[in-house]
């Protein structure tokens, strides 16, 4: 599959710890917060909050325009 990537898309890499503890609606939500530092602590804090069964890890990327 391929998709194409326009500026100020956001890429999320992360690990089912984050995906089975944390809705992907609140997730996609998630991704719209301005500051990416602040949207990676929320969600990890929120999948901790949930249970955290599984190790956690996430990156959030920006698309900048060249």
């Amino acid at each position: 599959m391929h998709v194409e990537l326009e500026s100020n898309d956001r890429i999320l890499l992360c690990t089912d710890g984050l995906t089975d503890m944390v809705g992907d609606e609140l997730i996609s939500d998630m991704l719209s917060e301005d500051n990416l530092q602040t949207a990676c602590d929320a969600l990890l804090d929120l999948a901790l909050e949930a249970g955290g069964k599984d190790n956690i890890t996430l990156v959030i990327g920006k698309i900048i325009a060249a």
